[in-house]
């Protein structure tokens, strides 16, 4: 065979064994750097029994010479004690070879599915042959190696789930809709936005929860607090690209980047678990807060009351003086019906018809939908024209145009020049509707 032929095999060979990796075999499960330990035939109970406790081992091989005899272990000692009954001497004084049991032997190259009848059986199996013991497996082996595997699986499940139940929790179906419109508009469009979290990737759910228009909405859960916003999105980018790393099987893990996962799982478990224990108003202490979860409608005072937990006096101020304004100009005032989301809605009457001009949340923000104007606002030209003159507010930026749906921050609202600008705009628009 010529040198060239050679090296060809030997890297076929070596493509082969690297494909076959791939696959769980029972070599694969043997713990790194494992060296069986054995018990001669002769040796007592009692030393062996020493060992196993000084070692946490469930089992001994037995052998004389290197030909394996058996295995003695905590079982096959009880079974033979049983079998004998009455001794006329300490069993703990005789040799190890009157308590063996069998062990099945299989082989480093098969699959590890194989051997699980035996593990279950035995709880253990001998690999090699009884001229040549290579290793031996027990069922808390193959437990440790496939949780080695699954562990960053099942906790980045756990983490998406959490966050999927949590953004549940803290908007109503109708308060989603908005923020989904908030913060995955520039990605899908509005045409393909998805409207289901189902239908929505990790990367979603965390851009919902940090977008800042959606922050207040997820205070309960995550803090309100801008340090506690942006803490939230960096651990969530952290889990997104971990994520992609594993279920795309990318490489494997470093430790480091294992144990950011886990630290991330813990933090989304506290955060779960805390937000639980405020929503089954379980307050640790006398005087501590409990969040109210409303089945039915708000009214003033729970709207400002919620107001004010998240947006402080300010908030308070600000939406006070919308409504003040909207009662001015003859607005009709109803309340919102969502469990943890409440509004504050301004509606124009004019010749028996509703004309919704906008809703101020209990995160402060005051939105509108366009899609729902009626004449003379349901006009392009109109609408254009609103969204122009909102944007000539100092500090208000509308991108969203095109979706129909227009959010206004809290800031601006509680500058109260900005605000009356705002409210001044909305005067226009309240005149345009009532023209003749």
């Amino acid at each position: 065979m010529s040198e060239q032929t050679a090296d060809r095999n030997s890297q076929q060979e070596g493509e082969t064994q690297s494909l076959a990796e791939l696959f769980h075999l029972v070599k694969t499960l043997i713990p790194e750097g494992q060296r069986p330990e054995t018990a001669e035939r002769d040796w007592t109970v009692s030393k062996a029994l020493n060992m196993m406790r000084q070692k946490y081992y469930s089992q001994l091989p037995v052998v004389s010479g290197d030909a394996v005899l058996g295995v003695f272990s905590y079982r096959s000692l009880a079974v033979r004690l049983l079998e004998i009954g009455e001794l006329g001497e300490d069993f703990a004084d005789l040799p190890v070879e009157e308590f063996m049991e069998d062990f099945v032997y299989v082989q480093p190259s098969e699959n590890w599915e194989t051997i699980l009848p035996h593990l279950d059986r035995d709880d253990g199996v001998l690999i090699g042959h009884r001229d040549g013991l290579e290793g031996i497996l027990t069922a808390t082996d193959v437990l440790n190696y496939l949780h080695d595997i699954a562990r960053p699986f099942v906790a980045l499940a756990e983490i998406e789930l959490s966050l999927r139940r949590l953004i549940r929790a803290c908007v109503d179906d109708q308060a989603l809709q908005v923020c989904i419109r908030n913060s995955l508009s520039d990605k899908y469009g509005e045409e393909a936005l998805p409207t289901s979290l189902e239908d929505m990737t990790l990367n979603d759910y965390a851009q919902i929860i940090c977008h800042g228009l959606n922050w207040a909405h997820f205070g309960l859960a995550f803090g309100s607090t801008e340090f506690q916003r942006k803490d939230a999105q960096h651990r969530l980018s952290e889990v997104r690209d971990l994520r992609n790393v594993v279920f795309h099987f990318r490489r494997r893990l470093t430790e480091a980047e294992e144990g950011a996962i886990a630290r991330h799982r813990q933090w989304i478990e506290l955060k779960s678990r805390a937000f639980e224990g405020q929503r089954r108003k379980l307050p640790t202490q006398p005087g501590a807060k409990t969040i109210t979860v409303r089945a039915g409608k708000w009214d003033e005072t729970s709207f400002f009351a919620e107001l004010e937990k998240k947006r402080g006096p300010q908030g308070v101020e600000a939406a006070k003086r919308i409504l003040e304004w909207a009662r001015e100009k003859g607005m009709r005032i109803t309340w919102g019906t969502g469990k943890l989301y409440g509004s504050l809605k301004v509606v124009a009457m004019h010749r028996g018809k509703e004309h919704r001009l906008f809703f101020v949340g209990t995160d402060g923000t005051l939105a509108t939908w366009l899609s729902a104007y009626k004449p003379p606002f349901d006009s392009e030209a109109m609408k254009l024209e609103l969204v122009r003159k909102l944007n000539g507010v100092g500090g208000v930026s509308l991108s969203n145009v095109a979706t129909g749906y227009l959010s206004i921050s809290p800031d601006m609202l509680e500058n109260q020049a900005a605000l009356q600008q705002i409210l001044d705009i909305f005067e226009w628009v309240i005149e345009e509707i009532r023209k003749p």
